[in-house]
């Protein structure tokens, strides 16, 4: 399951690397040897070397965009479940009822509303860091909702991994001061080259 931004690396490079190893392996598949040992078995006997590659293929195609559309995905629950647990902490002692149901519409607006409106509250952070993300943001809307047209900011998994970890470390140190982030993040090893 992924959970953290570590979990949708390690998808992404998982994925990535049995992509290309199927590619691979669709090449080799067209001696006497391996078409052989694939005949044994009864899922790969109904397999072309240029199906295995075509699949290949139709996952690399893709494969760069979706990670930043899933890595910015757990990275935006995690940024959502920091500010609420940031309100509860400030609250805890406030015991009007209005204030309250304000704070109740605060954190659902945190949980449900504009992610950009929740970035946008930490921007005093790191200006230049929430810019980024926001970019990241807007690429992987436009994976999302169907990639029409040009991409506003394309970004690659690496980039986008490697400034969402910087901000979840930032706000973990805003956030609770002297605390260590609940995940530990630490740089992918070296990306796929794409």
């Amino acid at each position: 399951m992924i959970e953290s931004l570590q979990d949708a690396w390690k998808w992404y490079e998982s994925v990535w690397d049995l992509a290309h190893d199927m590619e691979h392996l669709a090449g080799c598949c067209d001696t006497p040897e391996w078409t052989a040992a694939m005949m044994l078995d009864s899922r790969l006997s109904k397999r072309t070397a240029a199906e295995l590659r075509d699949m290949a293929n139709a996952i690399l195609d893709d494969i760069d965009d979706l990670a930043v559309l899933v890595l910015f995905s757990v990275f935006e629950a995690s940024v959502r479940a920091q500010a609420v647990a940031d309100v509860d902490r400030e609250v805890g002692r406030i015991s009007h009822v209005a204030i309250l149901r304000a704070i109740e519409d605060l954190k659902d607006a945190i949980e449900n509303g504009s992610f950009a409106k929740v970035t946008r509250a930490f921007k005093r952070m790191d200006t230049d860091l929430t810019a980024q993300i926001d970019q990241i943001r807007k690429f992987r809307n436009w994976v999302a909702h169907g990639r029409r047209d040009e991409p506003e900011n394309r970004t690659n998994p690496k980039d986008a991994f490697d400034r969402l970890s910087r901000y979840l470390r930032l706000l973990a140190m805003t956030s609770s001061p002297g605390d260590e982030p609940s995940e530990k993040l630490t740089s992918p090893r070296k990306p796929p080259d794409t």
